[in-house]
Protein backbone atom coordinates (compact mmCIF):
# COMPACT_ATOMS: atom_id res chain seq x y z
CA UNK A 1 0.00 0.00 0.00
CA UNK A 2 2.98 2.32 0.28
CA UNK A 3 2.03 5.59 1.91
CA UNK A 4 -1.60 4.44 2.02
CA UNK A 5 -0.97 1.71 4.57
CA UNK A 6 -2.99 1.97 7.82
CA UNK A 7 -1.50 3.95 10.69
CA UNK A 8 -0.77 1.67 13.63
CA UNK A 9 -0.30 2.79 17.22
CA UNK A 10 0.16 1.14 20.59
CA UNK A 11 -0.62 2.97 23.81
CA UNK A 12 -3.39 4.40 25.92
CA UNK A 13 -6.60 5.63 24.32
CA UNK A 14 -5.98 9.29 25.09
CA UNK A 15 -7.51 11.31 22.29
CA UNK A 16 -9.84 10.05 19.60
CA UNK A 17 -12.70 8.84 21.83
CA UNK A 18 -13.62 12.44 22.62
CA UNK A 19 -12.96 13.69 19.08
CA UNK A 20 -14.78 10.92 17.21
CA UNK A 21 -18.21 11.68 15.81
CA UNK A 22 -19.12 8.04 16.30
CA UNK A 23 -17.70 5.67 18.91
CA UNK A 24 -19.00 2.27 19.93
CA UNK A 25 -17.82 -0.86 21.69
CA UNK A 26 -18.01 -3.88 19.42
CA UNK A 27 -18.97 -7.45 20.32
CA UNK A 28 -15.90 -9.60 20.90
CA UNK A 29 -16.11 -13.35 21.26
CA UNK A 30 -14.85 -14.90 24.52
CA UNK A 31 -13.46 -18.39 24.03
CA UNK A 32 -14.25 -20.49 27.11
CA UNK A 33 -11.87 -23.35 26.12
CA UNK A 34 -9.01 -20.85 25.69
CA UNK A 35 -9.80 -19.23 29.06
CA UNK A 36 -9.86 -22.59 30.85
CA UNK A 37 -6.62 -23.61 29.13
CA UNK A 38 -4.84 -20.44 30.34
CA UNK A 39 -6.32 -20.78 33.84
CA UNK A 40 -4.88 -24.30 34.07
CA UNK A 41 -1.41 -23.17 33.00
CA UNK A 42 -1.57 -20.15 35.30
CA UNK A 43 -2.38 -22.35 38.29
CA UNK A 44 0.38 -24.81 37.35
CA UNK A 45 3.01 -22.04 37.16
CA UNK A 46 1.76 -19.96 40.09
CA UNK A 47 2.12 -22.64 42.79
CA UNK A 48 5.89 -23.17 42.25
CA UNK A 49 6.43 -19.42 41.84
CA UNK A 50 4.88 -18.46 45.18
CA UNK A 51 6.70 -21.35 46.81
CA UNK A 52 9.98 -20.00 45.45
CA UNK A 53 9.11 -16.41 46.41
CA UNK A 54 8.43 -17.45 50.02
CA UNK A 55 11.90 -19.00 50.41
CA UNK A 56 14.19 -16.83 52.60
CA UNK A 57 17.66 -15.94 51.36
CA UNK A 58 20.67 -17.54 53.00
CA UNK A 59 24.11 -16.16 53.73
CA UNK A 60 25.28 -13.77 51.01
CA UNK A 61 28.86 -13.32 52.27
CA UNK A 62 29.94 -16.73 50.99
CA UNK A 63 30.61 -17.20 47.26
CA UNK A 64 28.75 -20.48 46.89
CA UNK A 65 25.69 -19.23 48.80
CA UNK A 66 25.76 -15.96 46.86
CA UNK A 67 25.81 -17.74 43.49
CA UNK A 68 23.05 -20.11 44.59
CA UNK A 69 20.89 -17.24 45.87
CA UNK A 70 21.48 -15.20 42.73
CA UNK A 71 20.58 -18.09 40.42
CA UNK A 72 17.55 -18.88 42.57
CA UNK A 73 16.44 -15.23 42.42
CA UNK A 74 16.97 -15.09 38.66
CA UNK A 75 14.99 -18.31 38.25
CA UNK A 76 12.18 -16.88 40.38
CA UNK A 77 12.12 -13.71 38.25
CA UNK A 78 11.95 -15.72 35.02
CA UNK A 79 9.23 -17.92 36.49
CA UNK A 80 7.41 -14.81 37.69
CA UNK A 81 7.61 -13.32 34.20
CA UNK A 82 5.86 -16.41 32.83
CA UNK A 83 3.17 -16.09 35.51
CA UNK A 84 2.74 -12.40 34.67
CA UNK A 85 2.40 -13.11 30.93
CA UNK A 86 -0.20 -15.81 31.60
CA UNK A 87 -2.11 -13.50 33.94
CA UNK A 88 -2.17 -10.67 31.37
CA UNK A 89 -3.26 -13.16 28.71
CA UNK A 90 -6.10 -14.31 30.97
CA UNK A 91 -7.20 -10.71 31.55
CA UNK A 92 -7.13 -10.09 27.79
CA UNK A 93 -9.23 -13.18 27.07
CA UNK A 94 -11.78 -12.17 29.73
CA UNK A 95 -11.91 -8.36 29.57
CA UNK A 96 -10.35 -7.12 26.31
CA UNK A 97 -12.74 -5.17 24.11
CA UNK A 98 -12.80 -3.83 20.57
CA UNK A 99 -13.81 -0.26 19.87
CA UNK A 100 -14.57 1.59 16.65
CA UNK A 101 -14.13 5.37 16.39
CA UNK A 102 -15.14 7.27 13.26
CA UNK A 103 -14.85 10.87 12.11
CA UNK A 104 -14.65 12.53 8.70
CA UNK A 105 -10.96 11.56 8.40
CA UNK A 106 -11.58 7.84 8.59
CA UNK A 107 -12.12 4.77 10.77
CA UNK A 108 -10.03 3.67 13.74
CA UNK A 109 -10.33 0.13 15.09
CA UNK A 110 -8.84 -0.51 18.50
CA UNK A 111 -8.40 -3.59 20.70
CA UNK A 112 -7.71 -2.55 24.28
CA UNK A 113 -7.48 -3.81 27.83
CA UNK A 114 -8.25 -1.23 30.54
CA UNK A 115 -7.46 1.62 28.15
CA UNK A 116 -4.16 0.23 26.86
CA UNK A 117 -4.20 -1.33 23.45
CA UNK A 118 -3.37 -1.50 19.76
CA UNK A 119 -5.14 0.60 17.13
CA UNK A 120 -5.20 0.85 13.33
CA UNK A 121 -6.48 3.92 11.46
CA UNK A 122 -7.91 3.74 7.91
CA UNK A 123 -8.23 7.01 5.96
CA UNK A 124 -11.61 7.80 4.45
CA UNK A 125 -10.51 7.96 0.81
CA UNK A 126 -9.37 4.32 0.82
CA UNK A 127 -12.69 2.88 2.09
CA UNK A 128 -15.05 0.84 -0.09
CA UNK A 129 -17.60 -2.00 0.05
CA UNK A 130 -18.99 -1.57 3.57
CA UNK A 131 -21.02 -4.75 3.96
CA UNK A 132 -22.39 -7.34 6.35
CA UNK A 133 -22.88 -11.06 5.84
CA UNK A 134 -21.92 -14.54 6.94
CA UNK A 135 -18.23 -15.01 7.64
CA UNK A 136 -16.24 -18.22 7.25
CA UNK A 137 -16.75 -19.14 10.91
CA UNK A 138 -20.53 -18.76 10.87
CA UNK A 139 -22.82 -21.40 9.41
CA UNK A 140 -25.96 -20.51 7.56
CA UNK A 141 -28.06 -21.81 10.48
CA UNK A 142 -26.37 -19.60 13.08
CA UNK A 143 -27.77 -16.10 13.66
CA UNK A 144 -25.47 -13.16 13.18
CA UNK A 145 -23.42 -11.38 10.54
CA UNK A 146 -19.89 -10.03 10.21
CA UNK A 147 -19.55 -6.34 9.33
CA UNK A 148 -16.51 -5.52 7.18
CA UNK A 149 -15.13 -3.05 4.66
CA UNK A 150 -12.32 -2.91 2.10
CA UNK A 151 -9.34 -0.61 2.51
CA UNK A 152 -7.67 -0.16 -0.86
CA UNK A 153 -9.05 -3.56 -1.78
CA UNK A 154 -7.94 -5.34 1.41
CA UNK A 155 -10.83 -6.76 3.54
CA UNK A 156 -11.00 -5.53 7.16
CA UNK A 157 -13.40 -7.10 9.71
CA UNK A 158 -15.25 -5.01 12.29
CA UNK A 159 -15.87 -6.73 15.62
CA UNK A 160 -17.24 -10.25 15.94
CA UNK A 161 -20.45 -11.76 14.62
CA UNK A 162 -23.45 -9.60 15.59
CA UNK A 163 -27.23 -9.64 15.00
CA UNK A 164 -28.22 -8.33 11.54
CA UNK A 165 -30.09 -5.30 12.97
CA UNK A 166 -27.06 -4.29 15.02
CA UNK A 167 -24.79 -4.68 11.98
CA UNK A 168 -27.06 -2.41 9.90
CA UNK A 169 -27.20 0.23 12.67
CA UNK A 170 -23.43 0.13 13.01
CA UNK A 171 -22.97 0.56 9.25
CA UNK A 172 -25.39 3.52 9.25
CA UNK A 173 -23.54 5.15 12.19
CA UNK A 174 -20.20 4.77 10.39
CA UNK A 175 -21.44 6.38 7.18
CA UNK A 176 -23.19 9.19 9.11
CA UNK A 177 -19.94 10.03 10.95
CA UNK A 178 -17.94 9.90 7.71
CA UNK A 179 -20.56 12.19 6.13
CA UNK A 180 -20.65 10.18 2.89
CA UNK A 181 -21.85 6.82 1.65
CA UNK A 182 -18.96 4.41 1.30
CA UNK A 183 -18.78 3.44 -2.41
CA UNK A 184 -18.89 -0.12 -3.66
CA UNK A 185 -15.66 0.46 -5.60
CA UNK A 186 -12.82 2.95 -5.41
CA UNK A 187 -12.94 5.72 -7.99
CA UNK A 188 -10.68 5.54 -11.03
CA UNK A 189 -8.48 8.38 -9.78
CA UNK A 190 -7.95 6.67 -6.44
CA UNK A 191 -7.15 3.40 -8.20
CA UNK A 192 -4.57 5.18 -10.37
CA UNK A 193 -3.11 6.87 -7.31
CA UNK A 194 -2.97 3.52 -5.52
CA UNK A 195 -1.22 1.90 -8.50
CA UNK A 196 1.37 4.69 -8.63
CA UNK A 197 1.98 4.39 -4.90
CA UNK A 198 2.45 0.64 -5.24
CA UNK A 199 4.91 1.16 -8.10
CA UNK A 200 6.87 3.71 -6.07
CA UNK A 201 6.89 1.36 -3.08
CA UNK A 202 8.17 -1.48 -5.27
CA UNK A 203 10.90 0.80 -6.61
CA UNK A 204 11.91 1.87 -3.10
CA UNK A 205 11.90 -1.75 -1.92
CA UNK A 206 13.97 -2.85 -4.93
CA UNK A 207 16.46 -0.01 -4.35
CA UNK A 208 16.76 -0.90 -0.64
CA UNK A 209 17.27 -4.59 -1.47
CA UNK A 210 19.88 -3.71 -4.10
CA UNK A 211 21.75 -1.55 -1.59
CA UNK A 212 21.59 -4.27 1.07
CA UNK A 213 22.77 -6.94 -1.38
CA UNK A 214 25.62 -4.66 -2.44
CA UNK A 215 26.67 -4.17 1.19
CA UNK A 216 26.45 -7.93 1.82
CA UNK A 217 28.58 -8.62 -1.23
CA UNK A 218 31.17 -6.13 0.02
CA UNK A 219 31.14 -7.67 3.51
CA UNK A 220 31.42 -11.18 2.03
CA UNK A 221 34.36 -10.07 -0.11
CA UNK A 222 36.01 -8.58 2.97
CA UNK A 223 35.50 -11.85 4.82
CA UNK A 224 36.91 -13.90 1.93
CA UNK A 225 39.90 -11.56 1.73
CA UNK A 226 40.37 -11.90 5.48
CA UNK A 227 40.26 -15.67 5.16
CA UNK A 228 43.30 -15.46 2.87
CA UNK A 229 45.20 -12.71 4.67
CA UNK A 230 44.24 -12.93 8.36
CA UNK A 231 47.43 -13.85 10.19
CA UNK A 232 49.58 -12.96 13.14
CA UNK A 233 50.19 -9.58 11.44
CA UNK A 234 46.57 -8.34 11.46
CA UNK A 235 45.81 -5.68 14.13
CA UNK A 236 43.03 -7.67 15.83
CA UNK A 237 45.19 -10.80 15.90
CA UNK A 238 48.16 -8.91 17.35
CA UNK A 239 45.99 -7.46 20.13
CA UNK A 240 44.50 -10.89 20.79
CA UNK A 241 47.94 -12.50 21.12
CA UNK A 242 49.31 -9.69 23.31
CA UNK A 243 46.26 -9.84 25.59
CA UNK A 244 46.62 -13.61 25.91
CA UNK A 245 50.37 -13.41 26.59
CA UNK A 246 50.01 -10.71 29.27
CA UNK A 247 49.34 -13.42 31.92
CA UNK A 248 52.94 -14.52 31.30
CA UNK A 249 54.02 -11.42 33.20
CA UNK A 250 51.56 -12.26 35.94
CA UNK A 251 52.99 -15.75 36.33
CA UNK A 252 56.66 -14.70 36.11
CA UNK A 253 56.63 -11.49 38.19
CA UNK A 254 53.41 -11.38 40.24
CA UNK A 255 53.09 -15.01 41.27
CA UNK A 256 49.81 -15.78 39.55
CA UNK A 257 48.86 -19.42 39.99
CA UNK A 258 46.49 -21.68 38.07
CA UNK A 259 43.46 -20.37 39.97
CA UNK A 260 44.29 -16.78 38.94
CA UNK A 261 44.66 -17.83 35.31
CA UNK A 262 41.36 -19.69 35.29
CA UNK A 263 39.54 -16.74 36.85
CA UNK A 264 41.03 -14.48 34.18
CA UNK A 265 39.87 -16.86 31.47
CA UNK A 266 36.43 -16.93 33.13
CA UNK A 267 36.30 -13.11 33.01
CA UNK A 268 37.22 -13.27 29.31
CA UNK A 269 34.16 -15.47 28.76
CA UNK A 270 32.04 -12.78 30.44
CA UNK A 271 33.60 -10.13 28.19
CA UNK A 272 32.81 -12.25 25.11
CA UNK A 273 29.21 -12.61 26.34
CA UNK A 274 28.82 -8.84 26.83
CA UNK A 275 30.09 -8.07 23.34
CA UNK A 276 27.86 -10.80 21.93
CA UNK A 277 24.82 -9.02 23.40
CA UNK A 278 25.94 -5.87 21.57
CA UNK A 279 26.33 -7.89 18.37
CA UNK A 280 22.83 -9.34 18.78
CA UNK A 281 21.43 -5.82 19.13
CA UNK A 282 23.23 -4.72 15.94
CA UNK A 283 21.98 -7.78 14.01
CA UNK A 284 18.43 -8.07 15.36
CA UNK A 285 17.66 -4.58 16.70
CA UNK A 286 14.31 -4.74 18.59
CA UNK A 287 14.01 -8.48 18.01
CA UNK A 288 17.17 -8.86 20.11
CA UNK A 289 15.32 -7.73 23.25
CA UNK A 290 13.62 -11.10 23.79
CA UNK A 291 16.50 -13.18 22.41
CA UNK A 292 18.95 -11.11 24.49
CA UNK A 293 17.09 -11.92 27.70
CA UNK A 294 17.09 -15.60 26.78
CA UNK A 295 20.83 -15.44 26.01
CA UNK A 296 21.58 -13.71 29.34
CA UNK A 297 19.59 -16.40 31.17
CA UNK A 298 21.32 -19.48 29.81
CA UNK A 299 24.75 -17.89 29.29
CA UNK A 300 24.59 -16.48 32.82
CA UNK A 301 23.73 -19.92 34.20
CA UNK A 302 26.69 -21.36 32.30
CA UNK A 303 28.97 -18.65 33.71
CA UNK A 304 27.89 -19.16 37.34
CA UNK A 305 28.26 -22.92 37.06
CA UNK A 306 31.68 -22.46 35.50
CA UNK A 307 32.71 -20.08 38.32
CA UNK A 308 31.82 -22.62 41.00
CA UNK A 309 33.71 -25.30 39.07
CA UNK A 310 36.83 -23.11 38.98
CA UNK A 311 36.70 -22.36 42.70
CA UNK A 312 35.98 -25.97 43.52
CA UNK A 313 38.96 -27.39 41.60
CA UNK A 314 41.56 -24.75 40.84
CA UNK A 315 41.49 -21.84 43.32
CA UNK A 316 43.85 -22.36 46.22
CA UNK A 317 42.13 -22.23 49.61
CA UNK A 318 38.61 -22.75 48.22
CA UNK A 319 36.42 -25.60 49.42
CA UNK A 320 32.80 -26.63 49.31
CA UNK A 321 31.82 -24.70 52.42
CA UNK A 322 33.42 -21.28 52.52
CA UNK A 323 35.02 -18.70 50.24
CA UNK A 324 34.11 -15.11 51.05
CA UNK A 325 33.09 -12.49 48.50
CA UNK A 326 35.83 -10.24 49.87
CA UNK A 327 38.41 -12.85 48.87
CA UNK A 328 36.85 -13.07 45.41
CA UNK A 329 36.94 -9.28 45.03
CA UNK A 330 40.59 -9.19 46.13
CA UNK A 331 41.59 -11.83 43.56
CA UNK A 332 39.71 -10.11 40.72
CA UNK A 333 41.28 -6.73 41.55
CA UNK A 334 44.73 -8.28 41.35
CA UNK A 335 43.94 -9.40 37.79
CA UNK A 336 43.01 -5.94 36.48
CA UNK A 337 45.83 -5.64 33.89
CA UNK A 338 44.70 -8.84 32.17
CA UNK A 339 41.05 -7.80 32.36
CA UNK A 340 41.80 -4.42 30.74
CA UNK A 341 43.92 -6.04 28.00
CA UNK A 342 41.25 -8.62 27.13
CA UNK A 343 38.53 -5.93 27.09
CA UNK A 344 40.59 -3.82 24.68
CA UNK A 345 41.29 -6.83 22.45
CA UNK A 346 37.65 -7.93 22.13
CA UNK A 347 36.46 -4.31 21.86
CA UNK A 348 38.86 -3.61 18.97
CA UNK A 349 37.73 -6.79 17.19
CA UNK A 350 34.08 -5.77 17.66
CA UNK A 351 34.53 -2.33 16.10
CA UNK A 352 37.12 -3.28 13.47
CA UNK A 353 35.74 -6.60 12.23
CA UNK A 354 32.07 -6.81 13.20
CA UNK A 355 31.15 -3.14 12.62
CA UNK A 356 33.91 -1.88 10.33
CA UNK A 357 33.89 -4.85 7.95
CA UNK A 358 30.10 -5.21 8.31
CA UNK A 359 30.15 -8.82 9.48
CA UNK A 360 26.70 -8.20 10.99
CA UNK A 361 25.21 -8.28 7.49
CA UNK A 362 26.24 -11.93 7.16
CA UNK A 363 24.73 -13.09 10.45
CA UNK A 364 21.22 -13.95 11.58
CA UNK A 365 20.10 -13.37 15.15
CA UNK A 366 20.00 -17.11 15.90
CA UNK A 367 23.50 -17.60 14.49
CA UNK A 368 24.87 -14.72 16.54
CA UNK A 369 23.28 -15.93 19.76
CA UNK A 370 25.04 -19.27 19.46
CA UNK A 371 28.35 -17.85 18.25
CA UNK A 372 30.13 -17.49 21.66
CA UNK A 373 29.65 -21.13 22.57
CA UNK A 374 31.69 -22.34 19.60
CA UNK A 375 34.66 -20.40 20.90
CA UNK A 376 34.21 -20.66 24.65
CA UNK A 377 33.45 -24.38 24.90
CA UNK A 378 36.45 -25.40 22.78
CA UNK A 379 38.71 -22.94 24.59
CA UNK A 380 37.72 -23.97 28.10
CA UNK A 381 37.67 -27.67 27.34
CA UNK A 382 41.28 -27.34 26.20
CA UNK A 383 42.51 -25.26 29.12
CA UNK A 384 40.69 -27.41 31.71
CA UNK A 385 42.52 -30.48 30.40
CA UNK A 386 45.71 -28.45 30.53
CA UNK A 387 44.83 -27.30 34.03
CA UNK A 388 44.52 -30.82 35.37
CA UNK A 389 47.87 -31.60 33.72
CA UNK A 390 49.42 -28.60 35.51
CA UNK A 391 48.00 -29.81 38.84
CA UNK A 392 49.38 -33.28 38.19
CA UNK A 393 52.82 -31.72 37.69
CA UNK A 394 52.47 -29.83 41.00
CA UNK A 395 51.89 -26.54 39.10
CA UNK A 396 55.43 -25.59 38.11
CA UNK A 397 55.95 -22.28 36.34
CA UNK A 398 56.89 -23.99 33.08
CA UNK A 399 53.60 -25.90 33.03
CA UNK A 400 51.65 -22.67 33.61
CA UNK A 401 53.49 -20.99 30.75
CA UNK A 402 52.69 -23.93 28.48
CA UNK A 403 49.03 -23.64 29.51
CA UNK A 404 49.02 -19.96 28.53
CA UNK A 405 50.58 -20.74 25.16
CA UNK A 406 48.08 -23.55 24.55
CA UNK A 407 45.16 -21.27 25.36
CA UNK A 408 46.59 -18.54 23.09
CA UNK A 409 46.87 -20.91 20.15
CA UNK A 410 43.33 -22.24 20.61
CA UNK A 411 41.92 -18.73 21.03
CA UNK A 412 43.74 -17.47 17.93
CA UNK A 413 42.41 -20.39 15.88
CA UNK A 414 38.86 -19.59 17.04
CA UNK A 415 39.42 -15.94 16.14
CA UNK A 416 40.49 -16.93 12.61
CA UNK A 417 37.45 -19.17 12.12
CA UNK A 418 34.99 -16.59 13.47
CA UNK A 419 36.17 -13.66 11.35
CA UNK A 420 37.08 -15.51 8.18
CA UNK A 421 33.76 -17.32 7.87
CA UNK A 422 35.34 -20.78 8.18
CA UNK A 423 32.77 -23.30 9.33
CA UNK A 424 29.90 -20.80 9.07
CA UNK A 425 26.96 -20.71 6.76
CA UNK A 426 27.38 -18.44 3.80
CA UNK A 427 25.02 -15.86 5.24
CA UNK A 428 23.27 -15.19 1.93
CA UNK A 429 19.95 -15.46 3.67
CA UNK A 430 21.09 -13.46 6.70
Amino acid sequence: MGRNRPVFRFGFNRSRTGEALFSQLLPMDKSLPAILFVVGFLAAFSIPFFTMAARPFGNTDDLFDFVFNFMFLFGALVWGAVVLVLFVLLLALCFACERIMVDRKGIELRIELFGLGFSSFYTARGLSRLRSGKDSKTTEQEPGEQLSFDYYGVPVSVGSVMPPDQARRLAAGIEQALDFTIPQALSASVEIHKEKEEQLELQRTAAAEEKLNSEKAWARAQQEQMQMTLSWHSPSAILLVLANLLPLAGVLWYGWDIGDLFLLFWIESAIIGIFNILKMIVVGKFAALFMGIFFIAHFGGFMFGHLLFIFGFFVEGANDTSFSLEQVRSILLSLWPGIVALSISHGFSFFDNFIGKKEYLLRTLNQQMGEPYKRIIIMHFTIILGGFLVMALNAPVLALLLLILLKTMVDFGAHIREHSGTGQKSGKGA
